[in-house]
């Protein structure tokens, strides 16, 4: 039997924006995912119905989202079933880009990031899943999909942690999300 661990997700909340900002901020993230649903997998590119990997999907919404625009470097796919160091150096990397936080516990919010990977001493970062309103997104062997809020706890792509982004104030907070709202 498979052991899962059981998201739940609740709204956005970020300290100093009002509720009404708090929606706007998680119906533009809604509306970035689903300009790549049906994304074809295609390992290492970023383009938007023409194909995207885990990582370029969730960075491609994270850019969206802060209107900066980073470079994600192209690991083998297997990386995390065979490298453990070079799957975490390109985790932290791509952390240091999108500084961000582990979040313990088992309620999420928009924009979090779920990480998954094989489990075992050699396994390393190899999935990562974004909550959207109601969903976790990820890519899966065929495109850009909805998942489930359950993770597997073992196998292949287990649960690792879920990180979010940190100074989400400032960041989701920009004007391209927000335009004309106030922040208060």
């Amino acid at each position: 039997m498979h052991s899962m661990k059981k998201l739940k997700i609740e709204p956005l909340k970020i300290a100093g924006l009002s509720e009404d900002v708090c929606r706007h901020i998680e119906s533009f993230l809604e509306k970035e995912i689903l300009s790549w649903k049906d994304t074809p997998y295609v390992p290492g590119q970023c383009i938007a119905k023409c194909g995207v990997d885990c990582v370029h999907f969730i960075a491609a919404v994270f850019d969206a989202m802060t209107n900066k625009f980073y470079q994600v470097s192209l690991l083998p796919q297997d990386a995390s079933f065979h490298n453990k160091a070079l799957a975490e150096a390109s985790m932290r990397k791509f952390f240091r880009m999108y500084p961000s936080h582990v979040v313990n516990g088992d309620v999420v919010q928009p924009g979090d990031v779920i990480i998954c990977g094989p489990v075992g001493k050699n396994g390393g970062p190899g999935h990562g899943m974004i909550v959207g309103k109601d969903s976790l997104w990820h890519v899966d062997g065929m495109c850009v999909c909805k998942a489930g809020l359950a993770v597997m706890q073992q196998g292949a792509y287990a649960f690792r942690q879920i990180r979010r982004l940190k100074d989400r104030k400032n960041v989701l907070g920009r004007k391209n999300v927000l335009g004309g709202l106030s922040l208060a």
